[in-house]
């Protein structure tokens, strides 16, 4: 008697929000449910429904795939969903809404009842843009580090390669001059004279020589 009577208080508790959820989606746009229903309706010459399609994320990391990406995000951001006030609804059922959408298949969801099915659309589309949207960051993401950043790294790195021999000689010729500097400079200290510059001009050009 008690599981029944808890039962039939879920189910009144849970048309509310159906009703509540599907009344603000039509308030939003009169033409709103009618095409999210749409999304479970396989198109013609089509094997999936639209549903089916949005819901694949990119499987490969390329250019093409990344121009995917962004298609899907546009599809369902053309449903303008942020425009449905739904604030007011627990953050909790509608994410059971959402789950229930994204976990069930398109011809399931297209034999429920209204309101629940324009109710739960909207939660399975709601959350269906959020994750199109990591997906699409995620894989520019992936593109740049794969396709830009690392050859840059690389080249740069081939590079300082390059240049070590360069840079090996001009070290080993800026530590003789060094040398050269340091003594004719302890030597004025010690003598009082002036500063010989053809010796350290000698001492550069030797350096060279070797």
């Amino acid at each position: 008697m008690l599981e029944r009577l808890v039962g039939s208080v879920r189910e009144r508790a849970d048309e509310r929000l159906y009703a509540t959820v599907a009344r603000q989606v039509e308030r939003a746009d009169a033409g709103l449910p009618r095409a999210l229903s749409g999304l479970l309706v396989v198109p013609e010459g089509a094997r999936i429904s639209e549903l089916e399609r949005l819901r694949q994320a990119p499987k490969r990391h390329s250019g093409t795939e990344m121009a995917k990406a962004h298609k899907r995000v546009d599809d369902i951001a053309a449903f303008r969903l942020g425009r449905v006030r739904i604030d007011k609804v627990p953050v909790r059922r509608m994410k059971t809404l959402a789950k229930y959408g994204a976990g069930s298949k398109a011809p399931l969801l297209a034999r429920l009842n209204e309101p629940r099915k324009t109710a739960t659309m909207l939660g399975a589309t709601r959350s269906l843009e959020a994750e199109a949207i990591d997906d699409a960051l995620d894989l520019f993401a992936l593109l740049m580090a794969t396709r830009l950043i690392s050859p840059a790294r690389r080249k740069s790195a081939g590079e300082r390669m390059a240049m070590l021999p360069k840079l090996e000689k001009a070290s080993k010729l800026l530590s003789r001059a060094g040398r050269v500097l340091v003594e004719q400079l302890d030597l004025v200290a010690e003598v009082g004279a002036d500063l010989d510059v053809a010796a350290l001009d000698g001492g550069r050009r030797a350096g060279r020589r070797e």
